[in-house]
């Protein structure tokens, strides 16, 4: 076990990639930090983003490794880093719950998103296999791959890929997405359009998994049949 306080290593990984192909155009930064967080095997995890891409995976060690990459377009290094300091990233936890949101500047009313899209936070997250796991994200792709413990899932916009540790485990599942598609094979549904939705039950399994995605698309597999 770690000790129990959050650790926080900045890997000042201000590695930038050359998108620029085209005289003015910004280039992409990252920043990168680390916590680590106990957790009881059978905790759980709550996430709350808003702009950038997540991938979850299982492991069987009682504590959850958080990776935040800040990602931001700017002129040059110097812009780069005033803007890393507008996006915070907090994690924090007890025994039982770690809580991990993205706290963003102020919108105004007249221009909600503002900003947004120069500054996101993709999440690389590994954690408990039999905790439960719940998120939410306004922006960005979903990866979630062995997790044992229940799932709730939101997403506004992007896509939702699932991969529970057996189907024989599975007891509930609902899936939906307003405008986009889904894809079971658990059951083998699959469609696209307005009002998609799938689910599968199963009485002698124990775990629930429930995703809504308003636009975009919902993946739903089984590591063991």
């Amino acid at each position: 076990m770690i000790p129990s306080r959050v650790f926080l290593r900045i890997a000042a990984t201000l590695g930038f990639a050359l998108f620029l192909s085209v005289p003015g155009w910004a280039e992409e930064y990252r920043q990168t930090s680390t916590f680590l967080v106990d957790l009881f095997p059978r905790g759980r995890v709550e996430i709350e983003a808003r702009v950038g891409d997540i991938r979850i995976e299982a492991w069987e060690k009682s504590f959850v490794e958080v990776e935040a990459h800040k990602v931001v377009r700017a002129g040059s290094q110097e812009k780069a880093e005033k803007r890393f300091t507008r996006v915070k990233v907090h994690v924090n936890s007890d025994d039982e719950t770690v809580r991990i949101h993205t706290q963003y500047p102020g919108r105004r009313p007249w221009r909600p998103l503002r900003g947004d899209s120069k500054l996101s936070v993709d999440f690389h997250i590994k954690m408990p296999s039999q905790a439960s796991l719940h998120l939410s994200s306004v922006d960005g792709d979903v990866i979630i791959e062995g997790i044992g413990g229940h799932q709730q899932i939101k997403v506004t916009y992007g896509s939702v890929e699932v991969t529970v540790p057996s189907r024989a485990r599975l007891r509930k599942l609902h899936a939906s997405t307003y405008i986009g598609f889904v894809l079971n094979n658990l059951s083998g549904e699959s469609g696209t359009g307005i009002l998609r939705r799938t689910s599968f039950w199963n009485p002698g399994g124990s775990q629930d998994v429930h995703i809504r995605v308003r636009l975009g698309g919902v993946m739903v597999h089984s590591a063991v049949w």
